[in-house]
């Protein structure tokens, strides 16, 4: 009840660099649908967290001190959780009391309590999912406070919309996978017991930094590019490489060329390198189409390469809003 110590109770109670409520909330809900090997991988990575920028650390460990500073035990249970995301005495929680034990029980089952390193695989940024638990049979349920996809999904909802799954019946022949079948009818199976990751996109004028800084935080090889004549283009990774390269030759300094780079609008770099061509296709689009552009095949022989290869293939609806990306790994995970 000191009031000289009120101010320093309030910084350990919150502290300035840790995570949001929300933000906490919507990482456990993502951390409850992952798979085992998943939550291994990240519980390892926590152990040892050298792949994080010291500030993203520094926050993950305010958050843990901001759910540990009820009891100071060094571990956190559900009584600390709920204190923190939906304390009793507020109104303007982000969540129930009741949902947010269901988000609780989701990651940590009959577990009572989470250690540091288990708190902080929980907290570290999600990643793509590639394994599904055998033993998992149910289905996730999009309406599930648990299983909400994250703001990066901005397509998920409209591919739903789009597409429905097919039995495999339908979808296999005698010789194998039908292929002339639209593309519409193999997407649900990419999300197959997996939380659906949106297309991100960006507007022309974005500077190259911030690109690259959302780009980094939520692990992404690539991204498309919006422009205001209404074309678009992917930007990844081999765009930055081939203009810093290009900086080099005309004998730029390195760290002169990556402040202009990152100084550049998006709209400038976007696939500079040719890497991948932009050649959006329809939902109704046959499969083997898709994979024909992809392979620059037609009837088995090879066709004339373009002046830029097309490595990923956008899959659009009717109002151009583009539904998923298809790439040669999507082929290899049906």
């Amino acid at each position: 009840d000191d009031e000289c110590l009120a101010v320093a109770r309030g910084r350990l109670a919150r502290p300035p660099q840790a995570l949001p409520v929300e933000e906490v909330l919507q990482r456990f809900r993502a951390h409850g649908c992952a798979s085992k090997p998943t939550r291994a991988w990240m519980l390892a990575m926590a152990r040892s967290p050298t792949n994080l920028p010291w500030r993203e650390f520094c926050a993950l460990r305010d958050t843990f001190k901001m759910f540990d500073a009820l009891e100071l035990s060094g571990t956190v249970n559900l009584d600390s959780f709920l204190a923190v995301v939906a304390p009793e005495d507020s109104r303007s929680s982000p969540t129930t009391r009741l949902e947010a034990q269901g988000i609780w029980e989701a990651v940590c089952g009959e577990q009572e309590s989470l250690s540091y390193c288990e708190f902080l695989a929980v907290l570290m940024p999600t990643v793509e999912d590639v394994f599904q638990d055998a033993d998992s049979d149910a289905q996730l349920d999009p309406t599930s406070p648990t299983t909400r996809p994250s703001p990066l999904a901005r397509s998920s909802s409209a591919l739903s919309r789009q597409v429905s799954p097919d039995s495999d019946s339908q979808l296999l022949s005698r010789n194998g996978w039908n292929h002339s079948l639209p593309i519409a009818s193999f997407l649900p199976l990419l999300n197959s017991g997996e939380q659906p990751r949106g297309v991100v996109q960006f507007e022309e004028d974005m500077r190259v930094s911030d690109v690259v800084r959302a780009m980094s935080e939520a692990r992404l090889r690539w991204v498309v590019v919006r422009y205001r004549s209404g074309r678009a283009a992917f930007f990844d990774y081999m765009d930055i490489s081939h203009h810093l390269v290009k900086s080099a030759a005309a004998g730029v300094r390195p760290s002169e060329a990556v402040s202009r780079a990152g100084s550049m609008v998006v709209g400038a770099l976007a696939n500079s390198s040719g890497h991948s061509a932009f050649v959006p296709m329809r939902v109704g689009t046959p499969l083997a189409d898709v994979l024909r552009l992809i392979t620059q095949t037609q009837d088995g022989q090879q066709q004339a390469t373009p002046a830029a290869p097309v490595r990923r293939v956008p899959i659009v609806d009717d109002a151009g809003e583009v539904l998923h990306v298809f790439s040669c790994l999507d082929f290899l995970k049906l």
